[in-house]
């Protein structure tokens, strides 16, 4: 079963890891820099998203992600819908998936019924989605 994340902590609390301020002048270094300090219950679609897609604390995001997915599997952050499901299954490395296997299947189980959902959603850009999600499925398989 897995271990019960206290989402009132911040990644930086969690990870006790004070990374400081953002060595270069960059958005997404100094998002990324801010949104450590951020507690986890206090972080929208497109902020997990963002820290997913730079492979930032995994270990913590990806349980509340794929909390996002089972609602919808295509919640939306700042792009277009799926836009969180695309970073958790291209940003994610296969170790994780391999060392987390509760959540690969939860993962897998999501991409499914993503698959299953897409043509009545007539918002959801499948043509962008389509590549990403098919091999997720292959590779979340094989894993």
């Amino acid at each position: 079963m897995p271990k019960k994340i206290d989402q009132s902590l911040s990644l930086q609390d969690l990870e006790q890891d004070d990374w400081g301020e953002a060595p270069f002048d960059s958005h997404v270094v100094r998002s990324v820099h801010v949104l450590r300090r951020v507690p986890l219950h206090d972080l929208t679609i497109e902020q997990l998203r963002l820290l997913i897609g730079q492979g930032v604390g995994l270990s913590y995001l990806i349980p509340l992600a794929l909390e996002q997915l089972t609602a919808d599997p295509f919640v939306q952050g700042d792009f277009y819908p799926g836009d969180l499901l695309v970073a958790v299954l291209s940003k994610t490395p296969a170790p994780y998936w391999h060392d987390h296997d509760a959540e690969r299947q939860q993962a897998l189980a999501i991409t499914t019924r993503a698959v299953a959902l897409h043509t009545s959603r007539d918002d959801v850009p499948w043509h962008q989605i389509a590549t990403t999600i098919e091999a997720a499925v292959e590779r979340l398989r094989s894993t």
